[in-house]
């Protein structure tokens, strides 16, 4: 699982969402979450600031008003 994890952070070309990685891997965001953890301590992944609302269809009618979100991306270098 913890492959899957990275497989899908890898062949993202921007930043991913703790949830839209769930989504994608049917699983629950607190079973990916220490995964994520895991990924950073080895240095694999980085968490990233990354503003989720200006790729979502819904931003003008949002009531959200930040729409900045924790994501991962592969760590450079």
């Amino acid at each position: 699982m913890l492959g899957e994890v990275l497989r899908l952070v890898e062949v993202s070309r921007r930043p991913v969402s703790l949830e839209e990685i769930a989504a994608a891997l049917g699983r629950p965001s607190s079973a990916i979450e220490g995964m994520l953890e895991t990924l950073m301590r080895l240095g694999r992944i980085e968490q990233v600031q990354a503003n989720l609302c200006q790729r979502c269809p819904a931003k003008q009618d949002c009531a959200e008003t930040d729409g900045i979100s924790q994501c991962y991306q592969l760590k450079a270098g």
